[in-house]
């Protein structure tokens, strides 16, 4: 997940100092000072691993939020600044990447309502996504 509370403009206890998001914003930011045309592509899960109503998953998705939404203010003040006729998606986009299949005929046999009998039905699948920094 792409998450950090560097830059959010809100005070949290326990701190994530990940400075990547923070990086990649002033990347993009100057550039558009310097008139070069840059863009930023982040992939990131569809859904992190785990039950998706869990208090501690609802957290990072929380702060997932939290932080495109930062990266994102700081692109649009830059565009701003230099008079750019922009948007801040033409420079930092998010992509959850996934398949998606023709279901086979025994997913109208799952009676549960889950994540993964919903996806199973609309034939989706999630691709696994690994970095390292």
């Amino acid at each position: 997940a792409v998450v950090s509370t560097q830059s959010t403009g809100i005070d949290v206890g326990p701190r994530c100092n990940h400075l990547i998001p923070v990086e990649i914003a002033e990347q993009v930011c100057e550039m558009i000072e310097k008139g070069r045309r840059f863009a930023a592509y982040i992939l990131i899960p569809l859904f992190p691993e785990g039950n998706p109503h869990a208090a501690h998953i609802q957290e990072i998705l929380y702060w997932q939020a939290k932080t495109m939404s930062m990266m994102y203010k700081k692109i649009a003040k830059a565009i701003d600044k230099a008079g750019v006729a922009a948007e801040p998606t033409d420079y930092l986009n998010f992509f959850c990447l996934g398949k998606r299949e023709t279901p086979p005929a025994s997913v109208n046999q799952l009676t549960d309502d889950t994540p993964t009998t919903k996806m199973a039905r609309n034939g989706r699948a999630m691709i696994y996504v690994h970095s390292k920094a």
